[in-house]
């Protein structure tokens, strides 16, 4: 069994690279004799020797652990012909861990990330690591899903995850959101882009994925757009004021202000609505809670 958690911690002081590449037992044997027993497709890219070694260092994580083993010694995994991109040293699409996690050369009392992520998937899914904001244990695996705009606990660490997604863990995990023709489909989309899917998934409309349009986007534009939505959809899904809270005192009604132009969603490549046109009925969110059980 590989190490199965980065430790989330304030750093109190800075090691060399040298230091967090040259351990005893590093995890990268055993991550590559696992891929090369994997019964899926995965694909490990190209790694530049000194651009891993600067993201190493700006994670201040040993080889030891997968985290660096990945870090040092891939540009990254591809997994289902690049339904799944795992994040290493960065390559040719793909963004390193360090650039994905905002991460510059350390400096001392300086706090490790709320969240590491580690993984997309290509419908904007993403893979991170808990710091402490996010459900679960610390260290734990959650997942952000196009399908649900939450982020969810796997219970497992990151070791554990590679395990499981070299292991063929995947084919269960996303079969709901899976169509026939999905590999040729997924396989000429580049690594630097992602399917934006409309209606969109989280939606009524969207729940049966053969019936939406894929479009190819470039991948940060659909991360942003997936924010956008999910914040719009929480602000008009609020419940309303505390009917506890203390009335508030008096004030003086101004005058009233010209009615705001409704803001229009940015992306060209989807059509132009609100998110509040959509709904995510309960029953939806509850039939694919069992994607995330063992």
């Amino acid at each position: 069994m590989l190490p199965i958690e980065a430790r989330f911690h304030v750093m109190a002081t800075i090691r060399d690279v040298e230091e967090l590449a040259s351990v005893d037992r590093p995890a990268w044997p055993r991550l590559k004799a696992l891929v090369d027993a994997s019964p899926v497709d995965v694909r490990v890219l190209p790694v530049d020797q000194a651009r891993a070694r600067q993201v190493l260092y700006r994670l201040q994580v040993t080889a030891r652990s997968p985290l660096g083993a990945m870090a040092l010694n891939t540009g990254g995994m591809v997994v289902d012909g690049g339904w799944l991109r795992i994040l290493g040293a960065g390559a040719k699409g793909l963004p390193d861990l360090a650039e994905a996690n905002k991460l510059t050369d350390p400096e001392p009392g300086r706090p490790a990330p709320a969240a590491m992520a580690f993984a997309y998937d290509v419908l904007g899914g993403r893979f991170a690591l808990n710091g402490g904001t996010l459900p679960g244990a610390r260290g734990e695996v959650c997942y952000w899903g196009p399908d649900t705009l939450e982020w969810t606990p796997l219970g497992m660490g990151h070791g554990a995850f590679l395990e499981w997604v070299f292991a063929g863990g995947l084919e269960r995990f996303c079969a709901e959101l899976r169509w026939a023709g999905w590999k040729e489909e997924v396989g000429a989309v580049d690594l630097g882009d992602g399917l934006a899917c409309f209606p969109f998934l989280f939606s009524a409309e969207g729940r049966d994925i053969t019936q939406t349009t894929r479009t190819p986007v470039p991948f940060a534009e659909l991360l942003l757009s997936h924010d956008d939505l999910a914040r719009q959809l929480s602000d008009v899904s609020g419940t309303g004021p505390n009917p506890t809270a203390p009335a508030p005192a008096p004030q003086v009604t101004p005058a009233p202000a010209a009615p705001k132009p409704v803001q229009k969603l940015r992306r060209p490549w989807r059509e132009d609505r609100l998110p509040r046109e959509y709904s995510i009925p309960r029953e939806y969110r509850v039939a694919r809670e069992h994607r995330f059980r063992p």
